[in-house]
Formats: C-alpha cells, sequence, structure tokens
C-alpha cells in the first residue's frame, strides 16, 4: 500500500479538488500547514503478549494459541481517536526482528473488528507471528527474544497514511517467545556437501567421509555446536565458476536422497562468513578463495560461521615446553590450500614429544595427533631413517586427537615432516641439520666452503650461515655444491639490502647484489615452497 506522513493528507486533499481526475498525481511535498491528525489524536492501549511484555519472566507461548478456538493474539486496542477524518479508520502493523536494529525484519498483518464486543480490539494470527519467528529464529524450542515495534496508519479512500511521523510507533520493546512445536530434532550427525568433499547425496559412505564434530559426551540438545574442518584449492573454485560451493546435510537425509531436509543459506551464492541456515528452498553458499576453514553451525539457533584457518599448523609438544599459545614452531603449507604441510625441525634429544594444533590458545581445539585419545603417546621407531602413521584430526576423523608422537630412542637430530590432513598421513624422515646448500658469490670465489653452509636453526625450515662478510656491489646467490637441486637467484630486483627479506627465485640465472657493506648472520627460510634470504647484521 503506498504510505506517506499524515501531515500531507490536507495538502492532497486540496490537490485531488484542483486538479483534473487523468492527470498523474505529483510527488508528495512537504507542507507547512497544521497536520489533520498530531500526536494525541490516536491513543493506543497495548494488548495480550504486547501489554505482559514488561511483566518479570514473562513468555509469549506461541503454541497455546495453536488451536482453532484461539488462533488469533490481541495485541493493541484504539482507546480514543480525535480529528479522525469521515470514512478514515486506524490501521497497524506488527514488525518483529532478531536485533533492535531491524536489520532483519518480518511484518505481521494486525486485523481489527473481529468482535462485536470488542470491536476496537486488534489481533494477530498466531500462525503468522509463529511464521515470523521461524524466520527470524528457526525451529528451536528454547525462549528467544524478539523486538517489536508497531507503526500507527490511518486508511482513507484505499490510501495508507503514517500516523505522527515515520519514527512513531505505538509501542516498541523486547518480548521473550517459544515458537510452536513443529517436532523440532537436532540430529546426531552432519555432513558437508561441497565441491570440495561430496555432492552424491545417495551415497551414504561418500558423504559420511565429510561428517561434522560433536562432543561424543554430551547431547546435541545440550550444546548444539557442530565443526567441520575443510580445504578449498585454487583448482576446485576454477572448476565451478569461481567458488567452492556448500550446503549441510542433516544425517536423515543421507541414502534417502531428500534434499527438502538439506540446509544451506537464504541467498544462493551468499559468501557472507557467518548467517542464517534454512530448510525451507535452501541455496548454496560459496567460497572464493582458496585456503584452510572451519565451519561452525549451531542447530539450536541454525547459525552458522566460517573462518579462514592459517596455512599453518602448529607443533606443540616438548620442542617449545608444551605451549599452547606459542607459534614459534610450525608447519608451513606447500601449497595455497593443498591441505598439505610440511618443514624440517631440529628436535634435541629426549625432546621427540610432540603433537599439532591447527589454531593456537585452546588444548581442546584443532588438535591433530597420533592417537585418538587424549594425551595418550605412540611410540614410534625410524626404519631406514623413515616413519609413515596415521593422524587423528579432532572435529575430522576423531573425538579427541590428542595423542603424541614419541621416540624414545632418539638421539638430536633434524626431522622432516610431511602432514597430509586429506589422506590422514604423516611422513617423517631423518634428515641431516646440514643443508649441503651455500651462500656462494664473489666473497668467497663462487665457492662452497663449509664456513658458509647454511645449518638448520632452532626454527622450522629456518637455516642459518652464523657470519660473513660481503661488500657493497658484490653478486651472490643461494645454490648446492653442484649449481643443480638448488640454485636460487634473484628476481625482479637484485639489490639486497641488510635487515629486508629478499624473495629468491629456483633457477634464476641473475645473481643477487649487496646493495650495502655488511658483516652478519645470513638466513634462509622455507615457507609455502617460497625461499626468503634475510642478512641479519651484527
Amino acid at each position: 500500500m503506498k504510505k506517506i506522513n499524515i501531515m500531507l493528507f490536507g495538502a492532497l486533499a486540496m490537490f485531488a479538488v484542483a486538479c483534473e481526475s487523468d492527470l498523474e498525481p505529483a510527488i508528495p511535498q512537504e507542507n507547512p500547514q497544521e497536520p489533520l491528525m498530531t500526536s494525541g489524536d490516536v491513543v493506543s492501549e497495548a494488548e495480550g503478549p504486547i501489554k505482559n511484555a514488561a511483566t518479570p519472566d514473562y513468555v509469549l507461548k506461541l503454541d497455546d494459541y495453536n488451536t482453532e478456538t484461539s488462533g488469533i493474539i490481541p495485541v493493541v486496542t484504539v482507546g480514543e481517536t480525535k480529528n479522525l477524518p469521515a470514512g478514515a479508520s486506524v490501521s497497524y502493523v506488527l514488525e518483529l526482528s532478531d536485533s533492535e536494529t531491524f536489520a532483519r525484519i518480518s511484518k505481521v498483518e494486525v486485523i481489527g473488528n473481529l468482535s462485536s464486543e470488542t470491536p476496537d480490539t486488534y489481533y494477530v494470527d498466531a500462525k503468522e507471528w509463529n511464521d515470523a519467528h521461524l524466520y527470524l529464529f528457526g525451529k528451536s524450542p528454547k525462549v528467544k527474544t524478539v523486538y517489536y515495534r508497531m507503526p500507527v496508519y490511518i486508511d482513507l479512500d484505499g490510501s495508507n497514511y503514517r500516523y505522527e511521523s515515520t519514527d512513531y510507533y505505538a509501542f516498541s520493546g523486547t518480548l521473550d517467545e517459544t515458537c510452536m512445536d513443529s517436532g523440532f530434532v537436532i540430529e546426531e550427525n552432519y555432513y558437508f556437501l561441497s565441491n570440495s568433499t561430496s555432492w552424491d547425496l545417495n551415497n551414504a559412505d561418500a558423504v559420511k567421509e565429510f561428517a561434522f564434530y560433536h562432543r561424543p559426551d554430551v547431547s546435541p540438545y545440550d550444546d548444539p555446536v557442530f565443526t567441520y574442518t575443510f580445504s578449498v584449492t585454487q583448482e576446485v573454485i576454477d572448476a565451478n565458476g569461481g567458488g567452492c560451493w556448500w550446503k549441510i546435510a542433516p544425517e536423515s537425509a543421507i541414502g534417502t536422497e531428500d534434499w527438502s531436509k538439506v540446509l544451506g543459506t537464504e541467498i544462493n551464492g551468499d559468501e557472507s562468513p557467518e548467517g542464517l541456515l534454512v530448510s525451507e528452498n535452501s541455496q548454496s553458499g560459496k567460497i572464493s578463495e582458496p585456503g584452510r576453514y572451519e565451519i561452525t553451525i549451531n542447530m539450536e539457533s541454525m547459525l552458522y560461521s566460517i573462518k579462514l584457518l592459517p596455512s599453518v599448523v602448529y607443533i606443540v609438544g616438548a620442542p617449545n615446553g608444551w605451549n599452547i599459545d606459542s607459534d614459534a614452531l610450525c608447519l608451513s603449507e606447500s601449497v595455497k590450500g593443498s591441505n598439505v604441510y610440511s618443514g624440517t625441525l631440529k628436535v634435541d634429544a629426549g625432546q621427540f614429544m610432540f603433537r599439532f594444533y591447527s589454531q593456537l590458545g585452546n588444548w581442546d581445539k584443532g588438535s591433530i595427533g597420533a592417537l585418538d585419545v587424549n594425551d595418550g603417546n605412540l611410540d614410534i621407531t625410524f626404519t631406514d631413517g623413515v616413519y609413515e602413521g596415521d593422524i587423528y584430526q579432532r572435529g575430522v576423523n576423531a573425538s579427541d586427537g590428542k595423542g603424541n608422537w614419541n621416540a624414545p630412542g632418539w638421539a638430536g637430530g633434524a626431522v622432516e615432516i610431511t602432514l597430509d590432513l586429506n589422506t590422514n598421513k604423516i611422513v617423517m624422515k631423518e634428515v641431516s641439520v646440514n643443508s649441503g646448500v651455500y651462500l656462494r658469490g664473489d666473497m668467497n670465489g663462487w665457492g662452497a666452503p663449509v664456513e658458509t653452509e647454511f645449518i638448520l636453526s632452532n626454527k622450522v625450515n629456518v637455516w642459518e650461515v652464523a657470519e660473513v662478510t660481503i661488500d657493497k656491489d658484490a653478486s651472490f646467490k643461494v645454490a648446492d655444491a653442484n649449481w643443480s637441486s638448488v640454485n636460487l637467484g634473484a628476481g625482479s630486483d637484485p639489490v639486497v639490502m641488510p635487515g629486508v627479506a629478499c624473495p629468491l627465485v629456483q633457477g634464476s640465472n641473475d645473481n643477487l647484489k649487496m646493495g650495502a657493506a655488511f658483516t652478519g648472520k645470513a638466513v634462509l627460510s622455507l615457507n609455502g615452497g617460497e625461499y626468503t634470504l634475510t642478512l641479519e647484521a651484527k
């Protein structure tokens, strides 16, 4: 319906008398004359739940009105009207939202003249109010707080005029309520459907590999939060129209191919990191950037959130003093979105006991371990310098995943670790702390003397030459003794300055060039498959 400020009513009425009926109506303009109806001309009195909202511990139970005889809810009575134009009537709309900003809003029709005994009382259809609740909060039977407001209108000759102003409401506030009984169920298991996992809803074996994690010791009604960790590669994004599309399937939909039960977003292609899950006409969410993600769903509030995890996994154990907050030791993702992490770590004798975490700060989140137990140890041995085994990811294929890898006979040295979170496999190889890679250039006749060999430091994938002197304008590279498997040179900018990380390019024919005279430590780092060189002055 057409809605304008009631203050314009007098001006519009005059315009209608002065103009021919077949003329196009003018755009309403502000008029300085007195309004036809002013503040106090309509007195509204709250009824039912609107009246009871301020009562301590009051809860509107919509299911109490889910009957043939009590299907309407009184909300307002017109107590008095003054200066009401002939033929005009008062009407209301009940606006409901899940926030005080009313960013998401559901409007419920308010109906009058339903009873000859109470002709001035207006009602809301209980099922329409319940539909608004389901839109805003989902089907959870728990108490929800709804924000309400009730604008007032004057109806005349088929048009609808806002009473007083667009900021005026007869009533506004908050109300606790519960929805009608809809047989709400939180299922035991949910599964992540996507281009990175599977869309084959009819293949239980394929889909159940991608189950959300839920605490096994509590009912989902007591803790309705489920989590799932997954990776999105650039290849998946490129192959599927620029994104990884996703939905969520409950256990009851698996094997039955019942897509009506599958949950999704309200808008197709929604890339929001958080939002509401819906089952009716559910659409697919979308992720457009490669990386490793964690999705969390609350099956009571029907809300989801997606966060991008760091492209590293953290080593927590004896080598870092069992510090769950320390990011000093970590494996980096070899290729962004690959979900494969690697790194070379120096481990002292008696210190080979650790596991991994995808995020820091919480012992119970993101653990990746050797066993599906809480804080147990898996004793391992290296065969021909190699260990291969399984991993257990909390929230993916394990309830805890906190088991530690422990090498009781470890005498000290370096270990190269590859962690494949796609296959849940780990490979560890004994390697030398000596890299076999040298700083070679004008300062040492382009040779490979032992004093310029990079030695593994106490950090992962960081090798150091303890001290080197390089003259200004001297040329050099980073390479192995044969200029073969490792031959790192300059990229677009060959100049190296002390204290500035310089990207290196494998196979480059261009030498690096020293931008200032230097004496100090050379640091070679490998992160995400990319090498950098940093010269740290003494």
